[in-house]
């Protein structure tokens, strides 16, 4: 195996590392063997991976994707769960977390309004 340098921000991306992966002897073995590959993704990945899998779905191989994109079953980490379930009670409460931050640390200190990633 070797490292493939990729930034993932576009869906051609995705379907190029697809094919890179299929394409390694040891793994696609283990697909031949009836065995599909999870796929841990954030929110963007899960979206660019579920559209590149529609696009093949609807269009087939006149869509530029190869069927190994079926191969891939998408699965969401429980962590990416809790920081977006964290991040929405955050949102939603705002106005709550800044008076338990302003009694805590004094008037003068103000919470930042935007999430930092």
């Amino acid at each position: 195996m070797d490292l493939v340098e990729n930034n993932l921000h576009l869906i051609e991306a995705y379907i190029n590392i697809i094919n890179v992966i299929t394409s390694i002897p040891t793994i696609n073995r283990y697909i031949k063997e009836g065995n599909v590959i999870l796929v841990v993704a954030d929110w963007p990945g899960q979206i660019f991976l579920k559209t590149a899998i529609l696009q093949y779905l609807v269009y087939g191989n006149s869509s530029g994707i190869t069927d190994n994109i079926l191969l891939f079953l998408l699965m969401i980490d429980p962590l990416y769960i809790s920081l977006n379930s964290r991040e929405l009670i955050f949102l939603q409460y705002q106005l709550f977390f800044l008076a338990i931050y302003k009694y805590i640390f004094g008037k003068k200190k103000i919470l930042a309004q935007k999430l930092k990633p």
